[in-house]
């Protein structure tokens, strides 16, 4: 249902109002979860409560098509057949490339829960997904805000003849994701045993490390964010393909050598190993194609934000 009815909503996000896509999607969330939880209660059936969650992302997409057709009435006038000959391969080629890379990223992110499950057991899957859901629902959050921000971030990249201008502002960016990855890692690692301990009871606690892998990942995720924008305004996805189909291979050869000798924390350092390979081969690609610089610009930059990340994380 989205894919046929929330095509609309890229007009809101490239104008720079994807705060209205916001607000629509919070009020029919919260009221369509009121729904969901009384239906539970009165009709405690399993496929109903799926089905007011489809009706809800049906509601949502249908509100924004009224509200895109209502501000942009051009839209609804007759396409021209030139504009649309002339840019129907470039946009059937970007979609492919995307698609492609769409595909390799879901196989990258969803692969350790599975060789967790097959390898070590359902229950250690289990007490790994008490974790998964705060660093989940974290993700959820701090990606919302930093997407909302990419048709700020797009337009002035694309609008900035300057290089060294539009240079500054990616570095910039990318500083506001590293402290907000740094401060939800250190946050996580140190808070997330005592919260479980709270929540769950002791005996779902899982170890210090595991806690701090997860951290760390999550944060590699935030910064992973900037190049990945930058991919997107710069239609690089070409280039991504090897990156993200070599990433996901070795994320799953490298999970499964590991996760014998130190189980879950193994799966996570295939993980941090193969996400390290994944954020530098961008930057690789964003240092030769985008701004022409030297590669090793973006490697100092990393090791340098890593080592205040040690530093802070040591200090907390």
């Amino acid at each position: 249902s989205t894919y046929f009815l929330a095509y609309k909503r890229t007009l809101l996000i490239a104008d720079q109002k994807s705060y209205l896509t916001n607000i629509v999607d919070t009020v029919t969330y919260f009221v369509f979860s009121l729904i969901q939880l009384i239906l539970l209660i009165i009709v405690p059936n399993y496929i109903i409560y799926l089905s007011i969650g489809i009706a809800k992302n049906i509601i949502s997409n249908i509100i924004i098509s009224l509200k895109v057709n209502k501000e942009y009435k051009y839209i609804n006038n007759k396409p021209d057949t030139n504009t649309v000959t002339e840019y129907k391969p470039q946009i059937f080629q970007y979609v492919k490339d995307v698609f492609i890379s769409r595909i390799g990223a879901v196989v990258y992110y969803s692969t350790d829960n599975i060789i967790i499950s097959a390898l070590k057991g359902s229950l250690l899957t289990g007490y790994l997904s008490n974790y998964t859901l705060i660093t989940g629902q974290l993700n959820t959050v701090v990606t919302q805000v930093l997407s909302s921000l990419q048709a700020t971030f797009g337009n002035y990249i694309s609008t900035t003849k300057d290089k060294d201008d539009r240079l500054k502002m990616t570095d910039n960016y990318f500083c506001v994701n590293f402290c907000i990855g740094n401060f939800c890692m250190i946050c996580f690692s140190l808070l997330a045993q005592p919260f479980i301990k709270l929540f769950f009871g002791e005996r779902m606690l899982l170890s210090f490390s595991t806690a701090l892998w997860l951290g760390i990942n999550l944060m590699l995720t935030f910064l992973i964010q900037l190049p990945s924008q930058v991919f997107v305004i710069y239609k690089l996805f070409r280039y991504d393909r090897p990156i993200i189909i070599t990433s996901a291979v070795l994320n799953i050869v490298m999970s499964i050598a590991l996760v014998n000798k130190l189980g879950i924390n193994g799966v996570l350092i295939g993980t941090f190993i193969t996400s390290l390979i994944y954020l530098f081969s961008r930057f690789y690609i964003i240092a030769r194609y985008v701004y022409k610089i030297k590669y090793n610009y973006y490697v100092k930059k990393v090791l340098y934000y890593a080592i205040i990340s040690c530093f802070t994380f040591i200090v907390s």
